[in-house]
């Protein structure tokens, strides 16, 4: 019997370059990895703009609540209805 893969939520917030990196490292274990740029605007320096970049080529997806990010935009339902299909939380 084969192991259904997780659903894994990392919210990004004021570390967002860290939270990147861990959520990058996450899809290594083969679960679904949603990342939520919460409640500011992102502002990408080098580092956090590689990690965009490898997660989208990943197939990540990523959901912000503020439009002015360049990601799907998705209000409080809808982050909600997210997080509670979710396994596992890391913020």
């Amino acid at each position: 019997m084969s192991e259904r893969a997780r659903k894994v939520c990392v919210i990004a917030r004021s570390r967002a370059a860290e939270q990147m990196r861990v959520a990058a490292g996450l899809t290594s274990i083969h679960d679904d990895i949603i990342v939520i740029i919460a409640d500011h605007v992102l502002h990408p320096d080098e580092t956090t703009a590689q990690h965009i970049e490898a997660l989208n080529l990943m197939g990540v997806r990523m959901l912000t609540n503020r439009k002015e990010n360049p990601f799907e935009y998705a209000d409080d339902a809808m982050i909600s209805s997210v997080l509670a299909g979710c396994d596992i939380v890391i913020s």
